[in-house]
């Protein structure tokens, strides 16, 4: 009888402690990475692959010669997971955001260019899903601005006339072609 109390109430202890235990599980991303444009089919290969949250990477890969990817993490306490994609002479751009996952084993194909939602001629930024500071990318020499000085800190804003300067006229065709400044994204 004894015996019997006990192990119920190890039992009742165990249930008790693990109920406080999140069960994190994994989750697998696969696909293809592929274009219309045969220029740009041509670029995919070779492609630096990886999620971010909380500022940092928490997996990448490679994109293989059959233009073929696979990933996976163990999401913790994130709340935000940016998948994003970039190269030789690409700018990192931000392809899609992620508050909840479909399901654990996803399979997402993905066509470049990306074609985002546009309201009034802006596209939606993936990350925040909003228009009201974004902006198309000019691959050129920004015109002179006069540096701002903000909290003691001299800002050089690349954003004239509602168009972001990327200060450079090296780009590809999967480069980026918009900027969000509430979220430092190209995309």
């Amino acid at each position: 009888m004894m015996r019997g109390r006990i192990l119920l109430l190890l039992i009742i202890c165990f249930l008790t402690l693990t109920s406080f235990i999140a069960i994190t599980i994994r989750v697998y991303f696969s696909g293809s990475i592929s274009s219309t444009n045969k220029k740009i089919e041509e670029q995919i290969i070779g492609l630096h692959f990886f999620v971010k949250a909380n500022k940092k990477v928490i997996a990448q890969t490679i994109i293989d010669s059959t233009r073929n990817y696979a990933i996976s993490f163990l999401p913790d306490k994130e709340i935000i997971f940016d998948f994003f994609i970039t190269g030789f002479g690409i700018d990192t751009i931000l392809l899609k955001s992620y508050k909840t996952f479909p399901g654990e084993i996803i399979t997402w194909n993905i066509e470049l260019p990306i074609k985002y939602k546009k309201i009034a001629g802006k596209a939606v930024c993936p990350k925040c899903s909003k228009t009201d500071l974004t902006c198309p990318i000019i691959y050129n020499n920004p015109p002179l601005v006069k540096p701002v000085v903000k909290n003691k800190d001299t800002l050089v804003r690349c954003i004239v006339n509602n168009k972001y300067y990327a200060d450079s006229d090296v780009h590809s065709l999967i480069s980026a072609n918009w900027y969000c400044s509430r979220d430092n994204i190209k995309y």
